[in-house]
């Protein structure tokens, strides 16, 4: 049996020993398991018992991506393994649990300071859908509500009018080129949170002065409308990313205004690993037959 779609071995990095090794992929292991996502459950349940404290410095952290880099392992009860016999049994096991998993509809940072009043110095970093790719929204305790955006979703309708919809529709479509599309994504995702946690000082301060003032709604009115200001901006923004992304990476290519169709297909460790210089180089039938 040829193996096709592996890179031949496994890199091992123990980071606390600052040791790195590699070992060969045995034929037993391509045979028995599934791809990445067999690999991950093998090493996972051999190296780390089910007691095992989540912060131990033992824990394994095991990475099977594909050529682009994508993190995202799908679980839940459709995974299998067939038997020599043919017959398909369930395969007990699981991926480990990432702050990152697909399946996060949200993220969240509390921050409170005492020098502050209760409805200033409490604030709410909210963050929809995986921390990965999403943007953290700052909610004051003192706010009068919550921005519309942040309140809606339909997972069964494109609504652009929600703040998660926006950020799980460019999760989503990143995982076709991640290693290419997140760095477009944590430019956006910088340039916000410097916004967010640069500009607060600013309202904050003018809050605070309204505060001492007496004014406790006028207080509470600009920490709202500073938050629907930020979100509002953002689910702009981020649904302009996710048009950008797909024009910018369509059909496997680059396309700018510059050039147009730049190739950047798979790597070619890749292509060698799953046999691509093997496949077959003409369609013409032998003269002898």
């Amino acid at each position: 049996m040829t193996a096709r779609g592996y890179a031949g071995g496994v890199l091992w990095v123990d980071l606390t020993r600052e040791r790195v090794h590699t070992e060969p992929l045995s034929q037993e292991m391509i045979e028995r398991y599934l791809g990445g996502a067999g690999f991950c459950a093998r090493y996972l349940c051999e190296g780390m018992p089910g007691d095992t404290p989540w912060d131990d410095p033992d824990s394994l952290l095991v990475l099977a991506a594909g050529p682009f880099g994508n993190p995202n392992r799908f679980e839940g009860g459709a995974e299998a393994t067939m038997a020599k016999q043919g017959r398909m049994t369930p395969l007990d096991g699981a991926f480990e649990r990432p702050l990152n998993i697909y399946r996060c509809a949200y993220a969240y940072v509390n921050q409170s300071r005492s020098w502050l009043p209760d409805p200033i110095g409490g604030v709410s970093w909210v963050g929809l859908d995986r921390p990965a790719t999403s943007v953290l929204v700052p909610l004051y305790a003192g706010g009068l509500g919550v921005p519309r955006s942040l309140e809606v979703a339909d997972v069964l309708r494109v609504d652009r009018d929600s703040m998660w919809t926006a950020f799980n529709y460019v999760a989503n479509y990143a995982m076709l080129k991640y290693s290419y599309m997140i760095k477009d994504i944590r430019a956006e995702q910088g340039r916000f949170e410097a916004r967010g946690f640069g500009g607060r000082q600013d309202v904050e301060a003018r809050a605070l002065a309204l505060w001492n003032n007496e004014d406790e709604p006028g207080a509470r009115r600009l920490l709202t409308e500073h938050s629907a200001s930020f979100a509002d901006e953002l689910l702009a923004s981020w649904w302009r990313l996710a048009d950008r992304l797909y024009i910018t990476y369509n059909d496997g290519y680059i396309n700018t205004e510059d050039a147009i169709g730049q190739p950047v297909f798979y790597p070619s460790w890749w292509l060698e690993a799953v046999g691509y210089q093997n496949g077959p180089q003409s369609y013409q039938k032998p003269a002898d037959q």
